[in-house]
């Protein structure tokens, strides 16, 4: 035995499990009791859990200004998270390669319509969008890219084309979707919108994702 996690309240819906109990641990898996463990970990009072996911977050970091190291979501018990379009086409492989690959924590991600996501000036009209980069780099990093991410906020899309350019973004995933033989769900950020919840709601297919949906700032 490796060690043993001692008096924690362990949580496991998969397993219906919730309950102070031992956790038991061999060769990085858990065991069933056998032995002395080389360690002890006094876990009274504490949380014991499988791995928390962080469906969105920003950790292209230092590529972003708006990220944070992933590490730091690791400490809080967090095995995987999904970055919230921090990274485009242009930049992608700069994350891929600097952060995702040498990270302690599995990071999936959607892939910003923005060329350079949030490393640069966003520009989400739809005439400018490199559709065959983002093609090319979903098709490269399948497994990483779970969608399309758009910020639909004053200031990043005009007030008289945020409708336009948000059903353009769904008619691109439809397309890549059919395309590359993949789901891509599209992410919509909302702070500020310039359009009404009801009519982003109305835009969305299900599945897709109305981010900050609470956040009371904008219709």
């Amino acid at each position: 035995m490796d060690a043993v996690i001692r008096g924690g309240r362990v949580i496991d819906p998969a397993a219906g499990i919730d309950e102070i109990r031992d956790i038991w641990i061999c060769d990085g898996r858990i065991v069933e009791p056998d032995g002395s463990p080389a360690r002890e970990i006094d876990a009274s009072g504490c949380i014991v859990t499988p791995g928390l996911i962080d469906y969105h977050a920003h950790v292209f970091h230092p590529g972003s200004a708006l990220s944070v190291p992933p590490e730091l979501l690791l400490r809080q018990g967090t095995t995987t998270v999904v970055d919230a379009g921090s990274a485009g086409c242009e930049n992608y492989e700069d994350f891929e390669r600097n952060v995702m690959e040498s990270s302690g924590i599995r990071i999936l991600s959607f892939l910003n319509v923005s060329s350079f996501g949030l490393a640069g000036t966003e520009n989400y009209d739809p005439t400018a969008t490199d559709i065959e980069g983002i093609a090319r780099t979903i098709e490269k990093y399948p497994d990483q890219i779970q969608g399309l991410k758009i910020r639909l906020s004053r200031g990043i899309v005009p007030a008289e084309h945020a409708a336009a350019w948000l059903r353009a973004c769904v008619a691109l995933a439809d397309i890549l979707e059919e395309q590359l033989g993949k789901k891509l769900r599209v992410c919509v950020h909302t702070t500020d919108s310039p359009i009404s919840a009801a009519e982003i709601a109305g835009l969305l297919r299900p599945g897709d994702i109305f981010c900050h949906c609470y956040q009371g700032v904008g219709t």
